[in-house]
């Protein structure tokens, strides 16, 4: 593959705008040669960047996995567990990311899935009763009866925090489950892109800039996975 048919991009290096001139990129500002043909002049040191070459493509390959669908399942039973907690503002902000979720497609989903268990909550941000509960960030036993969804209002306290423990049941199920799924799906892509680095299919952009992280996040004492 020659130089005019790739494209160039700097992975969390922060330098100026290059622009390619014949066979050599240069910096905008400092008018230094910053990519050759024959790649070796990068100087993406300069300010810890990395230089890569890729297809125009991309040569990005979406990886479908077995448990994408049973990901899928598992995120509509999570959304049976959400609780609004703030108002009817707030109730309809986290409804209105799991329907988002919901209508992704089912890798997108898992994606979200994974991340959010790893981070120990069923949905990103403010709003959302359990997560609160679990976090510390709220108290049961001083929330406002106003700021709980009309179903629950009505309720005395004992009720209240009856369905609210079955609802940390449900969820802490449903969660278990994601992170055994989760750990299987990581796994499968892992060792579906060891499969196509041997065939040679490894330089997707993607996965250049996933190495370039995991090579600067090295260097600072960070490790991330595969």
């Amino acid at each position: 593959m020659g130089f005019d048919d790739t494209i160039v991009r700097w992975v969390w290096g922060g330098l100026p705008r290059v622009f390619q001139l014949q066979k050599c990129l240069f910096c905008e500002r400092t008018g230094q040669v910053v990519a050759s043909d024959d790649n070796q002049c990068c100087h993406g040191g300069l300010s810890e960047g990395s230089y890569a070459a890729i297809a125009q493509s991309g040569n990005m390959a979406a990886i479908a996995t077995p448990v994408n669908g049973e990901l899928a399942d598992l995120n509509r039973k999570l959304g049976t567990t959400l609780v609004g907690c703030g108002g009817g503002r707030a109730s309809r902000v986290v409804a209105s990311k799991q329907l988002a979720a919901e209508a992704a497609p089912a890798a997108v989903t898992a994606d979200r899935l994974s991340f959010n268990a790893r981070s120990g909550v069923a949905v990103q941000g403010e709003g959302e009763l359990l997560d609160g509960l679990s976090s510390g960030k709220v108290k049961l036993e001083s929330l406002q009866k106003d700021n709980l969804p009309a179903e629950l209002q009505k309720l005395d306290s004992a009720e209240l925090k009856a369905e609210i423990g079955k609802k940390q049941k449900e969820r802490a199920a449903v969660q278990e489950q994601i992170q055994k799924l989760s750990k299987q799906r990581e796994e499968y892509i892992a060792a579906e892109r060891n499969r196509q680095a041997e065939q040679g299919k490894g330089d997707s952009f993607d996965e250049k800039v996933a190495a370039s992280i995991r090579a600067q996040a090295a260097r600072k004492g960070i490790e991330y996975g595969k």
